[in-house]
């Protein structure tokens, strides 16, 4: 684009299209592009939506601030979806050479991840069969939720799991694994359990024969996504509520089962929190010690049990 332009630091809102093609095409991996692509295209909206002729030095945080007030009271999204929304528009303004900053909402909620209780993930997996009759994917997401939840795992590093991926160590099961903001020749080893390790060749044996090395495959032999992924275990929560009586369909998310993990750890388990800190591979014990914080729910009912 203008170097011009980047010198004056002054960038109409009709031409931030291009320099966001320009910015998404410097990504490497293909998901970190459509995560850019689709976020900062909802950004461009905004501004025109708003009026805005132009983003500049003098405007930009006030641009920024305001787009982030927008987004919590309009954009009908979770506080963590907020800060992602955020970070990836500061990076593209940042490469605009118009550097702002952010406070993250989640800072301020420490306490409010949702998570599903130990109990109630058995009862997820005792609901699949009533969401397909199909075996393989029985078995799938049986391999699914128990890899999400005893490994910590991340969605983008679960689906980017290939066959040659999986391999045996001194009678252990290793998942080699893409972590966030790794490059795919820098992957990691996840020690998994033996009940864990033993769904996934379960699921094995019934896989369809496919030229696709991904783990997980769709109906069309292809990679599966985050988004089919996210999808089933919404249907698959749902009919749990319905035979179970739970009240987790509106929560059930991939992401969950690793907040779940946390809790579990810490709190059934009672396990160090470096220990917990290492499982998830959080870079700060900070992000690992907010699970130790109850939920506004949890305080309501503490609150009520104290009877005399």
């Amino acid at each position: 684009m203008e170097d011009q332009q980047r010198i004056k630091k002054i960038y109409p809102v009709e031409q931030l299209p291009n320099y966001i093609n320009e910015f998404v095409n410097q990504q490497n991996k293909p998901t970190t592009k459509y995560n850019y692509e689709y976020i900062l295209k909802k950004f461009c909206k905004y501004c025109q939506d708003m009026g805005i002729y132009q983003i500049r030095q003098e405007n930009a945080q006030n641009i920024f601030n305001n787009y982030k007030a927008y987004l919590v009271n309009y954009g009908n999204l979770k506080s963590s979806s907020i800060d992602n929304y955020l970070l990836r528009v500061q990076s593209f303004m940042a490469n605009l050479l118009l550097p702002v900053k952010l406070s993250k909402l989640s800072d301020d909620q420490p306490g409010n991840y949702k998570y599903l209780t130990y109990e109630e993930i058995q009862q997820l997996l005792a609901s699949i069969p009533a969401c397909t009759k199909k075996q393989p994917q029985m078995l799938m997401y049986t391999a699914i939720i128990k890899t999400l939840f005893t490994a910590g795992l991340r969605i983008n590093e679960l689906v980017n799991i290939t066959l040659d991926d999986i391999k045996q160590f001194n009678g252990n099961t290793v998942l080699y694994i893409i972590g966030k903001g790794k490059a795919s020749d820098q992957k990691q080893p996840i020690y998994i359990s033996k009940p864990t390790a033993m769904a996934i060749n379960d699921y094995l044996e019934v896989r369809p024969t496919t030229d696709c090395n991904y783990l997980f495959i769709n109906n069309k032999m292809q990679q599966l996504t985050r988004q089919t992924v996210n999808k089933k275990l919404k249907q698959i929560a749902r009919k749990c509520d319905e035979l179970n009586g739970t009240n987790i369909g509106h929560i059930c998310t991939s992401h969950i089962f690793r907040h779940s993990l946390a809790r579990y750890l810490l709190i059934d388990e009672q396990r160090p929190i470096s220990q917990v800190r290492d499982i998830l591979r959080h870079k700060s014990i900070a992000t690992t010690n907010k699970y130790l914080t109850n939920s506004n729910e949890e305080i309501q009912q503490l609150r009520i049990s104290v009877t005399i």
